[in-house]
């Protein structure tokens, strides 16, 4: 694969082979970190580029668990547009692996057609790590839709609440400074310690606010 990375576009035959290596748990990799990132069949794929997509969607439909994960999240680290709706339909596979892959493929690409599925996600009451992996997408979709992640503040799901505190910390909005003060009286303290993050920020605004 180091060869391969080297070659970039005209590596593009080698695409079913790479992405057979990136499931692959025998893979063996040099010793050398140095030598690891040239050796990856992920960034021999990458160099490959557009060309590669194609192939990946299509082993979103493979029957093995591992080879749909491992495409599902070679889409999103390419920020394929053209994954958008398969990956939305993989929120439902049946294995969570897949369902993870899935979820933050779609913070990577980034499209606000992911909003919607990504807040069902979010309701469905066996979605346990998935709520959590969805806020955090959705906190990276563009447009950034902010009021939705402002009433996840109040969500019923404790760490659903926790995660958009810490997503609107990482990144204050001033339209969340209100959510956010609210959130620091929250009944659980993560969620609390999560809000805490932004208050210097808040402070700040707000002093220099006339």
């Amino acid at each position: 694969a180091r060869e391969l990375a080297q070659l970039g576009t005209s590596a593009a035959p080698a695409t079913e082979f790479l992405l057979d290596a990136l499931q692959d748990e025998e893979y063996e990799y040099p010793a050398d970190p140095a030598d690891q990132v040239q050796f990856c069949p992920r960034q021999a794929l990458e160099s490959i580029g557009g060309s590669a997509v194609e192939p990946a969607l299509a082993r979103l439909n493979d029957v093995g668990p591992a080879r749909r994960g491992h495409a599902a999240e070679f889409l999103g680290n390419m920020r394929a547009v053209a994954a958008v709706q398969p990956l939305i339909e993989l929120l439902d596979d049946p294995s969570r692996e897949v369902r993870y892959a899935a979820i933050l493929s779609l913070g990577r690409v980034k499209d606000s057609r992911a909003l919607g599925p990504l807040l069902t996600v979010i309701e469905r009451e066996d979605a346990a790590g998935e709520a959590e992996r969805a806020v955090e997408a959705i906190s990276y979709l563009e447009p950034r839709p902010i009021l939705p992640l402002i009433e996840l503040l109040s969500h019923k799901k404790r760490t659903v609440r926790e995660t958009a505190a810490t997503v609107l910390a990482r990144d204050p909005d001033e339209r969340a400074i209100d959510a956010m003060l609210a959130s620091l009286d929250d009944e659980y303290h993560h969620v609390q310690g999560a809000a805490s993050r932004a208050f210097p920020w808040i402070r700040e605004h707000r002093g220099a606010a006339p």
